[in-house]
């Protein structure tokens, strides 16, 4: 079988790292993304990279970089090509750090494909740097070299290589994982956020049945900034030098229910990747918002938080967005879509995290309080990953609404279109005493006037 073959060097006198690919058979062009999975911005990493020289054979051939910038048209082909990367990062995450102990790459700035070899075995191999570094990465195989069945998978595994690298393992309903601490990661408490690690595994075995993946790794880039990037099977995410396993949590939790809800779960535009253009979906606010919605429930079930403070961070988060003027200009499908046009995740002055997150909730308590507790958002998700799962196509932009009427009714629709496609406040009063719940001085609270069955339905929000 035909397999491209990436080299990585790192170069630590200038910061940068060399790349070589090798494939087969001659390819017309060569490409580099315009943006990476999970950080919707036009990053153009053609841009990036420099000394781009191509081959045929031993014959170095001429090649045009396009009025794309991330293209390269070769003058009969090529099967060979070596560049320079520069060092840089994106809204979430280090692209690449090359430092005299230690190297950290995310792939999309870092490598590229030839044309018609995208879907070919990738081939990674690691110069080590330092002598005796050693490779930490989630790819098949062991030291320094790894493989990947695609050039989507390839990129999507971001890798640490050093001698000052700490790790720590731990296994939950049999897949292996692991927390990657590099930086400065001195005295950090591995073990503290591999129970951390744990918990939000099994929360989401207790959801959806089964865990996805061969294994799974935290990649813990102490003092670098940088916030968390999510991956097939990982997440880098960016702590301080003092970072605790309390003060990771949220984003611990957040970032691994990512294996699930975006990774697997997707909208069909985020997969397979068209990485020459915006990916534009109006699901933003499902992927992020609830995503971090499901962040706090699975802390609650967990018992990293008490109702009470469940409750009240939901709130705090209701009253916050309720003060925002521009909830009632940009829905959270139009924040999703726009996302590329503006930097970060704000949409408008409608962040798809913020609305996104009080969606769910709405949602979750509508469902709740439609069919006595019978349903609920659960329901939703694991409709999304049954559909979804196995590298199957993505969802339909409408289908979240079509489930919620599946599960709840048809008073679902319309307030699926309300609380989604229209601008506007959130009908936080009304979904709230369907559920036994009350919206009182800006805060949710049990409402003390509800019966019996509705105050039976509130407390059981949201251990189950």
């Amino acid at each position: 079988t035909s397999a491209a073959k990436l080299t990585f060097e790192p170069l630590p006198a200038t910061g940068q790292a060399r790349v070589t690919i090798t494939i087969d058979a001659p390819a017309a062009s060569f490409h580099m993304p315009a943006w990476a999975p999970g950080d919707y911005e036009l990053f153009d990493y053609g841009k990036k990279i420099e000394s781009v020289e191509f081959r045929r054979g031993e014959r170095s051939v001429l090649a045009t970089q396009t009025v794309d910038p991330n293209r390269w048209s070769i003058d009969g082909g090529a099967d060979f090509v070596s560049y320079i990367v520069n060092p840089g990062r994106a809204n979430f995450t280090v692209n690449l750090r090359v430092k005299p102990n230690e190297t950290f790459v995310s792939g999309p700035a870092v490598f590229g494909w030839f044309a018609g070899h995208a879907d070919e075995k990738q081939q990674l191999s690691v110069v080590p740097v330092p002598a005796g570094a050693t490779l930490h990465s989630t790819l098949e195989g062991t030291g320094l070299v790894r493989t990947a069945p695609n050039y989507d998978e390839v990129i999507d595994a971001p890798f640490v290589l050093g001698d000052a690298v700490r790790t720590h393992s731990f296994t939950v309903r049999g897949k292996p994982h692991q927390i990657i601490a590099f930086g400065a990661n001195e005295g950090a408490d591995l073990e503290g956020f591999a129970r951390i690690g744990t918990a939000v595994a099994e929360q989401a075995f207790h959801l959806f049945g089964e865990l996805p993946y061969p294994r799974y790794a935290y990649f813990f880039d102490f003092g670098g900034g940088g916030g968390g990037l999510e991956h097939l099977n990982s997440t880098r995410i960016g702590l301080s030098s003092r970072a605790t396993p309390a003060s990771a949590t949220g984003i611990m939790f957040h970032e691994y229910i990512h294996a699930f809800n975006v990774k697997r779960i997707r909208s069909k535009p985020l997969g397979p990747f068209d990485y020459s253009k915006p990916a534009v979906t109006g699901a933003l606010w499902w992927l992020e918002g609830v995503t971090d919605y499901y962040a706090d429930v699975f802390e609650a079930r967990a018992g990293f938080a008490t109702r009470e403070q469940f409750l009240q961070s939901l709130s705090f988060q209701v009253a916050s967005f309720e003060r925002n003027a521009n909830r009632l200009r940009v829905s959270a499908d139009e924040a999703s879509r726009r996302v590329w046009e503006v930097r970060g995740s704000q949409g408008f002055g409608i962040s798809y995290y913020a609305k996104g997150k009080l969606v769910g909730l709405c949602l979750d308590l509508a469902l709740r309080g439609a069919t006595g507790g019978e349903r609920s958002l659960d329901d939703v998700m694991r409709a999304l990953w049954d559909e979804c799962k196995d590298g199957k196509p993505g969802f339909a932009e409408g289908r979240i609404r079509d489930l919620a009427i599946q599960f709840g009714g048809a008073a679902m629709g319309p307030l699926y279109d309300r609380l989604v496609l229209e601008p506007g406040p959130l009908p936080i009063e009304e979904v709230a005493r369907g559920a036994g719940l009350a919206w009182v001085d800006g805060r949710l609270v049990d409402d003390p006037s509800a019966n019996p069955a509705r105050r039976k339905l509130a407390a059981a929000w949201p251990l189950k």
